[in-house]
Order: structure tokens, then C-alpha cells, then sequence
């Protein structure tokens, strides 16, 4: 490869660059302008479990023999979970105790107050891998 071709190499990717970084400035402003970027994270937060107890109800969820599942759940400003209810598949009574066991074993943050603070709040969530098409 000649000094021309790594040139252009080297400038094609600058342009590409360059290019990318614009178009991230201008959908930022987008957003911002249609009210998109929420002013405070905490205004919203939903209860959620730990990251690490998804793998654990993933791994029963195979176990199971179930691809995915749509739960709700409550928790209490401390942190427990106080209802848990198995929306998406129709599940069978060992399959509900078996998931239910995983959930109840996860440590879950607390949905948190406008004020910062925690408070008791629902959550729906979707678990496993997306069904496959």
C-alpha cells in the first residue's frame, strides 16, 4: 500500500469521525428541545433487582424450559419484595414456586422518592431472552 492510499485511509476515517460526532450533537439538541432528556434521574426510579439476579432467574428460567417471562412486582421502601405476580407465559404451579423462590433470593433497590429518598413502588419487568421469530 502506497503513502495516497494510507492518506485517504486515514482521512476517510476523520471524515467518518467528524460525521458521527455531528450527528450526535444534533440528535442531543433534538432531544433536549422535545423535552426528551429528563432533568433528574432520581424523579423517575422504579424499583429494580440486582444486576446479578438476573442471571440467577435467567438460569432457572432455562431450567424451567421457559424463554422469558413478564413479571410484577412490588417492593417496600427497605428493599423487600412484597408481591410478585407472573404475567406472560402461563406458568404451572412448580414453575411459579421455582421463579418466585428466584426473585424473593435477589437483593432489590428501592423505588426512590422525588426527594430523593426511597419509597415503596411497582415495577414490571421482563426477564430472559427476547422470543425468537
Amino acid at each position: 500500500m502506497g503513502l495516497a492510499e494510507r492518506s485517504w485511509g486515514a482521512l476517510g476515517r476523520a471524515v467518518v469521525v467528524a460525521g458521527a460526532m455531528a450527528l450526535a450533537c444534533l440528535g442531543a439538541r433534538g432531544a433536549r428541545e422535545r423535552g426528551g432528556i429528563p432533568e433528574s434521574a432520581a424523579a423517575t426510579a422504579v424499583p429494580e433487582p440486582d444486576p446479578t439476579c438476573r442471571g440467577t432467574v435467567q438460569d432457572k428460567l432455562l431450567v424451567e424450559g421457559i424463554e422469558q417471562v413478564r413479571v410484577a412486582v412490588d417492593v417496600d421502601r427497605t428493599g423487600k419484595l412484597t408481591l410478585v405476580q407472573f404475567l406472560t407465559p402461563a406458568l404451572t404451579p412448580s414453575q411459579t414456586v421455582e421463579l418466585r423462590r428466584a426473585l424473593e433470593g435477589c437483593a432489590w433497590r428501592p423505588g426512590v422518592g422525588p426527594d430523593g429518598e426511597p419509597v415503596s413502588a411497582s415495577a414490571e419487568l421482563v426477564i430472559g431472552r427476547p422470543p425468537r421469530r
